[in-house]
């Protein structure tokens, strides 16, 4: 790895909310490099941060992921970091992304629930309907599951008795923004290592 500059490369699928927040955090990082923003999507807005922010910007819509998987090869990111990317990602792209077998890919992904509960998509529309009175999101490492890395750090809120399905949304995207940053800022340090549970970042 770089000792100088993190490489990293942005992947989603949406708005771009959490990309914007981890760009905005890298302006003035000088031991940050980004490579570039991955969506799947051809009209997603998070491309629209690339003019923003002059980060190039690439789209691969599945399945084309022999090409995203060779954009990996050629640009070597030390970190992908998803933020909002609802595609899957394939063992090819993750074992791009580790340098032997025994270690975990150096991808990291958001996910908005208190991880291993609801999984999957929609996961706030999920644990809402539940009737849940604790929520979360959760950052963890990216495998070839479903949302089941290994956790490296949560955040959790309270539902009120009066919390709208929008009012419990967004008390969750306000954690999304605050736990990846200071994952992020971890990560820039060096405190986050894919070799071995005893060096996780369990919580934040």
């Amino acid at each position: 790895m770089d000792s100088k500059r993190i490489k990293i490369l942005l992947m989603g699928s949406g708005v771009g909310s959490n990309a914007k927040n981890l760009l905005e955090l890298g302006k003035n990082e000088n031991r940050v490099e980004f490579l570039g923003i991955v969506s799947d999507k051809a009209n997603a807005k998070i491309l629209d941060l690339g003019a923003e922010y002059k980060v190039a910007t690439y789209i691969y819509p599945r399945p084309n992921e022999e090409q995203l998987a060779q954009l990996i090869r050629e640009k070597k990111p030390d970190w992908i970091l998803l933020a909002g990317y609802l595609s899957v990602l394939s063992k090819n792209i993750l074992a791009a992304m580790r340098e032997n077998t025994q270690e975990r890919s150096r991808v990291l992904n958001i996910h908005p629930s208190l991880l291993p509960s609801f999984s999957g998509l929609k996961a706030y529309e999920q644990a809402f309907n539940y009737g849940v009175k604790v929520s979360g999101v959760t950052i963890h490492f990216v495998d070839e599951g479903l949302d089941t890395g290994p956790i490296i750090a949560q955040k959790h809120f309270y539902r009120e008795e009066s919390d709208s399905l929008e009012d419990f949304i967004q008390k969750g995207k306000a954690l999304e923004k605050e736990l990846y940053a200071e994952v992020f800022n971890k990560l820039v340090e060096g405190k986050i290592s894919i070799q071995g549970a005893s060096r996780w970042i369990r919580s934040i």
